[in-house]
């Protein structure tokens, strides 16, 4: 799979939210990089990759949560449980990768696919209830900065 590039349609309006989604851009991207590579310490790279989107990808969720919660987002249940099953897949690759499986296309393609569609999907959703409570608007500089 190709890079994935940001563009507008992804988007949800909340100036936090889309740095955070860059940012998990950023690491698809960089697997890109390293599946192109081939370099010698590709497996390690990629394992490195693994860890920071799962670390990131958590921590960008307790963010969305808690801001989600704070406005009193009614759905913040059904998010948690699709976010605990995103992050479970990602741990099930890099356990496939420790046993010595090369995951770095299949993972970048779910990657890809998991990150639009829960853009256009799920935080689409919010972000349109968000705005309707508060506006649509967050400060910059909260949150997890890019």
């Amino acid at each position: 799979m190709a890079r994935v590039a940001w563009s507008n349609d992804l988007s949800v309006g909340i100036d936090a939210i889309d740095k955070q989604h860059k940012r998990i851009l950023g690491y698809i991207n960089e697997l890109d990089d390293v599946i192109i590579s081939g370099k010698a310490d590709r497996r390690e790279r990629i394992a490195a990759l693994v860890d920071s989107t799962i670390d990131y990808t958590k921590s960008h969720f307790d963010f969305e949560d808690a801001l989600l919660e704070g406005v009193g987002y009614p759905f913040v249940e059904g998010r948690q449980r699709g976010n605990e099953s995103f992050v479970e897949r990602v741990i099930d690759c890099r356990d496939r990768l420790n046993a010595g499986e090369d995951i770095a296309p299949s993972m970048q393609d779910a990657l890809s696919c998991w990150l639009i569609s829960h853009i256009k999907n799920e935080d689409a959703d919010y972000a349109k209830w968000f705005s309707g409570q508060v506006g649509g608007f967050l400060e910059e500089g909260t949150g997890n900065e890019a």
